[in-house]
């Protein structure tokens, strides 16, 4: 189960990218120092995650932050891997030692002084990792970036006819193409954050977006 999680992490990230360093992983010795330390074991989802891409900053650092192995932490039962930009929440999944091979991710809200206020964020912690891989990428892990306000059905039904879903959870869909991302946001009106590898993958995203009438606001 392990290697599927990491050939469709290493594959997303390859799309994106064009490239991925060998030392994009993260070592196994030292998830097992970890392990041990926090007296865990990792889902595997979360697992291949780490060994396939957990060192590779350009996607786990862009706007939220992937935890390294020595940052992790306890709370109320989770085992906390990411933080949000702004500290504002943390996502984690249930700390145990007999985990499910793909279990649900909690975000905590971050309410200091107070604790942190856990609720359910997506039921599948693989799923949740590729969609933000995918959010990472349009929020600066690409270098040319975009956006488009109010993106309405026609913009929804041209990404899932023509783009590859990435997944989705809550009201964030997140679709591919080679060089290329796609992150719509369902709620209050639509929003969506596009990235591209290289100048002309962007403005093929601007032009076909031109074509169902949308405008692409360069970032």
């Amino acid at each position: 189960m392990a290697e599927a999680f990491e050939d469709r992490y290493a594959v997303a990230a390859l799309s994106l990218l064009g490239t991925v360093p060998d030392s994009a992983g993260v070592d196994e010795r030292r998830l097992a120092r970890a392990e041990r330390r926090f007296g865990v074991v990792l889902p595997e989802a979360l697992r291949g995650y780490y060994l396939t891409l957990g060192s590779l900053r350009e996607l786990n650092d862009a706007h939220n932050r992937l935890l390294a192995p020595r940052d992790w932490f306890l709370d109320n039962g989770k085992l906390v891997f990411m933080v949000e930009n702004q500290a504002v929440v943390y996502w984690g999944v249930e700390a145990a030692t007999s985990p499910d091979d793909d279990p649900p991710v909690f975000q905590g809200v971050n309410r200091l002084p107070k604790e942190i206020e856990w609720h359910p964020e997506c039921d599948r912690c693989s799923e949740f990792l590729l969609v933000m891989l995918h959010w990472q990428a349009v929020m600066g892990g690409l270098e040319w970036l975009g956006m488009a306000d109010k993106a309405g059905p026609a913009v929804a039904n041209h990404l899932a006819a023509t783009w590859r879903r990435a997944g989705g959870y809550n009201e964030m869909v997140a679709f591919r193409r080679e060089g290329r991302a796609a992150c719509l946001l369902t709620d209050g009106g639509g929003q969506l954050y596009v990235g591209g590898r290289t100048e002309a993958e962007f403005e093929s995203v601007a032009a076909e977006l031109r074509a169902i009438g949308v405008k692409l606001n360069q970032l």
